[in-house]
Order: C-alpha cells, then sequence, then structure tokens
C-alpha cells in the first residue's frame, strides 16, 4: 500500500493516477493530521510520498515520528520548496528528496531504490 501526502487537488490527483496505473493500491492525504490518521489506524502501507510543505505543517515531523516505529515506511518527498538545509535534513534521515516539478522517471526510479513493487508484481 502506498500514502500519497500533497495538499494541492491537482498534483495529488495526478500523482494517484501515475501509481495506479502502475498498479499500486493508493491512499491520499491533502494535510499531514489526516496522513497520521492513516498511518496510525494501518499496518499495510509500507512506501510514502510526500510533499514536504503542507498547509499544516512540514512532513519531516511526520517522517521522523514514523521512522522512530518499527516497522517503518518507506519515505520519497517530492517538494518545489528545499533549499541546502532540507536536502541535508532529508540526507541526514536517510530519506529520497525530489524537486517539483516532478519528473516521473525520477519518481520512479527513487521507488525502484526502495525495492518496493506494486501489487500483482512478481519480485
Amino acid at each position: 500500500m502506498l500514502l500519497l501526502i500533497d495538499d494541492e487537488p491537482d498534483i495529488l490527483a495526478e500523482i494517484q493516477e501515475w501509481f495506479e496505473w502502475q498498479g499500486w493500491d493508493c491512499l491520499c492525504a491533502g494535510r499531514l493530521a489526516e496522513a497520521e490518521r492513516l498511518l496510525a489506524g494501518r499496518d499495510d502501507i509500507r512506501l510514502v510520498v510526500t510533499d514536504l510543505k503542507l498547509v499544516d505543517g512540514e512532513a519531516f515531523g511526520l517522517i521522523e515520528a514514523r521512522l522512530a516505529r518499527l516497522p517503518a515506511p518507506d519515505f520519497i518527498i517530492v517538494t518545489g520548496h528545499a533549499g541546502e538545509p532540507e536536502i541535508e535534513h532529508a540526507r541526514r534521515i536517510g530519506v529520497q528528496l525530489l524537486h517539483k516539478p516532478l519528473d516521473l522517471a525520477a519518481l520512479d526510479a527513487a521507488v525502484a531504490a526502495t525495492g518496493h513493487l506494486p501489487r500483482g508484481t512478481p519480485s
């Protein structure tokens, strides 16, 4: 299961369509609080693709809280608002960071680097 987090509905819908076309089962959240509820209520979320800056905060807090719990999902940050401090922060906690506008080939490579496959894909 894949969780997508972005507070821009058009971007969220586009990313969801891309992942579902590839065979992923997706959950979507438009706010960090909603994402936290989904993560707390499910144990099948293995990968989270999130915007960094959302209307209700920055995703680093959610990511670090989840990485402290095992098993933790893998995270990929997709953002248009990353300077050197954010890039270094992502590097330090072991999270891939991609820049918007989103390059779908780079997103595919980031997902492949996590080792996760969509449902029904032979491993």
